[in-house]
Order: C-alpha cells, then structure tokens, then sequence
C-alpha cells in the first residue's frame, strides 16, 4: 500500500526570520563591539571609567567656591575672561540615578574664556596610545546654548599639548547625556614624564566660541572616559572607593589630628604625616590653617598657620604613604626629646 503525505509548502527567509529575537541596547553594543577587549569592557568585568569623582560626590575641600582653582575633587573651573564672578557648588539637582552634580553660576556679566578640567596622570593614560576612547556626561543649563565645545588633549611632558581633539555639542534646559569617540594617537612619538598628564574638558570656551550668558547655570555630572567606541552606563563606584582615589592628589583633615615628632634642634619639631593612600609622588604641599601645638615635657608652644615643610622629598616616602615635616619658629626646645604634634585643618594638595 502507498501512503502519500503531503505538507503546506513553507517560506524559509520568514522562518529564519522568526527566529529573531530583539537583542536590545546591550546586545547591539556587543555585537558593534570590534575587539574583544571592548566587548570585555562592555560586561563590565573589571574597572572602565578613568575619569575620577565623575558623579560629584567627593567634597573634601567643601561645596562652594568663587575662586578659580581645584573646588569638588579632582575638578578645577577657571574663568578669565570677561566675566566678574561665578559661584562653584557642590548641587542635589541631578539626573535620575544620580545624586549629585557641579553647579556653576555665572557672573552678571557674560563670560567670554572659562574651563572646566579634570587631567589625567601618566600611569593612568599611557596605556591609551593609539586607541579609541569613549567620552559621556550628563548636563543641562538654565537656558540653551548652542555650539559649546569640549577639548580633549594630551601633554606628554607637561610643557606643552602633543594632540588636541575638539568638538562641540549644544546645552538644552533639560539633563542630557553627550558622548563622543576620538582616536588617540601614538603617544611612542611623545616625550611623556611624570609631569606629564591627558585633560578632559566637557566645558570650555575662547576666542569664537560662544560665551556662557550673565547669570546662566550649568549642572555637570556623570563624566565618564573608557576605551573602546561605545558610552557604556556610567559606573558607579562606591564612596568610599571614589573618596580614595580623590585622595591620591588632595586630602584634608577637618578634625584635629595628633602626629608623633621629635624636638629637632632649639626651635625645629621633626614629625611624620601618615597619608590614607599613596601620593601621586610629585612635589605635594602641606597646610595648616589653625592651631598647630607641639607638647613636651617642657610643656606646650602653640603657632598659628603655621608653615610646614617637607623634610628630605624622594618619591619612596610619598609611595609608602609617609611624608616627614618639619615646622620651625618654636623656642626653648631640648634637641633630641619626643615632642608631639596636634594639628587643626592639615591639608595636602598633590594636584597636577
């Protein structure tokens, strides 16, 4: 007997075709990725962002400034142009899944030249000759700004730029996040020192550029640098990890604090500062801006603000997270007797 079957006839490309399955924003990023050193990036196994205190979390030196210079860590905003003031704070306005953002207000005058920068030290961008780099962050202003540019740079020796990227993006009223990818270049033809370092500027303006408005706000936040051509979520750090790495360039002391020391001659205190985390190892400052006391068993001498100087200054004492001081201008002393320091508001600024 002949059994005959048949079957409805079928279309191979729509069966291939449901077996699709939507791959999402994460899938497709893997599958644009290039290398496997990017789609390593992209799991997120391991550390991405170079970029410290992107979020604006860590406030050592404290949460407002009108003075040009470093303000939230590792972030420094100058102004030179023809503005009269600003205001630098430390601000809750941010976007969802952040906490906070670097607030800065302008002056009632328009401002024709200002930054905003964060560098980079050479053990942290010498691994990133010829690669492509991923910049993002999130930012919004109290009214739109268009053609704004950023600036990307790398200083081998510190005496000078050895490659400028540059690009601009506009500021609307509501949080945004701008990302863009740049080529660096073979940095084997660069002398690069431990002076040396690669800055990121989100924010900046001269000559042609547009100027920031009188009274206009800017928040920033979330500022990311990673290797590869895609802005992955910004990664998170915990505080207290983000609060060490700060520290490698600044610390403060805001409570009182007691060093051990040493009556080094009639009117000199030797003592050792013991820092929460290595130094960069360049040439660190230390500050008091209080009371600085020396006891003994002579008693006690107190100075005012004293300055204090670093005694001897070879990278091992900064890399094992010591720093011998020195502090003259008491009387009296006995050379040789321990002598104990307790001191208000201690500072030591390790910027690049």
């Amino acid at each position: 007997m002949t059994v005959k079957v048949t079957k409805p006839a079928i279309n191979v490309r729509e069966e291939l075709a449901d077996l699709r399955k939507p791959t999402g924003i994460a899938g497709e990023a893997m599958l644009r990725a290039e290398t496997p050193q990017e789609q390593f990036n992209l799991i997120g196994a391991g550390r991405r962002n170079l970029i410290i205190n992107g979020a604006m979390q860590v406030a050592q030196r404290g949460t407002s400034f009108t003075a040009n210079g470093y303000g939230l860590d590792r972030w420094s905003v100058d102004t030179y142009g023809s503005g009269t003031s600003k205001t630098v704070t430390q601000d809750s306005d941010a976007p969802y899944g952040f906490s906070k953002s670097l607030k800065y207000v302008n002056g009632g005058v328009d401002e024709s030249a200002y930054y905003f920068i964060q560098k980079i030290e050479r053990e942290n961008f010498e691994r990133l000759s010829g690669q492509a780099v991923t910049f993002s962050f999130y930012i919004k202003g109290s009214q739109a700004l268009a053609g704004v540019p950023w600036y990307v740079t790398v200083n081998g020796d510190g005496t000078g730029n050895d490659e400028v990227n540059t690009g601009t993006y506009n500021i609307t009223t509501s949080w945004q996040r701008v990302t863009f990818t740049v080529t660096l270049g073979d940095f084997s033809g660069y002398t690069i020192t431990d002076s040396g370092f690669m800055e990121f500027l989100p924010i900046i303006s001269a000559g042609s550029y547009p100027n920031i408005p009188a009274n206009m706000s800017i928040w920033v936040t979330g500022i990311q640098l990673e290797i590869g051509k895609v802005a992955t979520p910004f990664e998170h750090r915990s505080y207290g990890e983000e609060l060490a790495l700060c520290q490698r360039y600044y610390t403060k002391w805001t409570i009182p604090t007691q060093w051990a020391g040493y009556q080094n001659a009639t009117t000199l205190i030797d003592f050792s500062v013991y820092t929460p985390v290595p130094l960069r190892n360049g040439s660190p400052s230390l500050s008091c801006t209080g009371s600085f006391y020396k006891w003994s068993h002579e008693g006690y001498q107190v100075q005012t603000s004293p300055n204090i100087s670093i005694s001897g200054g070879s990278q091992d004492q900064f890399s094992n997270n010591s720093i011998m001081c020195t502090v003259d201008g008491f009387s009296g002393g006995d050379n040789g007797y321990v002598a104990n320091v307790y001191i208000s508001n201690l500072e030591i600024d390790d910027e690049l």
